[in-house]
């Protein structure tokens, strides 16, 4: 059985008569907050030292950690103080640390044949 409101269908005639509300999503709270990015490769150790004649060589190995889950290429940079030629620092230029993973680097410290005694200051930088 088929009601009609003035030849209208009722359920059509009764829609007709409530209004129509929008049905759209609102923000109801806002959240604020900070991040932090934090520097994703280690070194250990952190200092070293060594006691040399003219004529050798020390090495040193270094663990680099990356803590981050892509691999990150890391550089060297050396100093030493006082300069001088006679007393040398070498690194790899480019090493890559592997995601979640640690990679082993040696630097080498040579002292000449004709190398002044004395105290020299090594100064070894990693940048990305």
């Amino acid at each position: 059985m088929k009601y009609r409101i003035l030849g209208i269908p009722w359920l059509v005639a009764l829609a007709a008569l409530i209004p129509l509300v929008a049905l759209a999503a609102y923000t109801i709270i806002t959240l604020t907050g900070e991040v932090t990015v934090q520097e994703a490769i280690g070194v250990t150790p952190t200092t070293f030292s060594a006691t040399m004649y003219p004529g050798e060589t020390f090495t040193q190995a270094l663990t680099l950690t990356n803590a981050a889950s892509v691999s990150i290429d890391v550089s060297f940079t050396s100093a030493i103080s006082p300069a001088t030629a006679e007393v040398t620092l070498s690194a790899p230029n480019k090493v890559a640390v592997p995601g979640g993973g640690t990679a082993i680097v040696d630097v080498h410290v040579v002292a000449s044949k004709s190398a002044v005694p004395g105290a020299y200051s090594v100064s070894i930088g990693l940048t990305r």
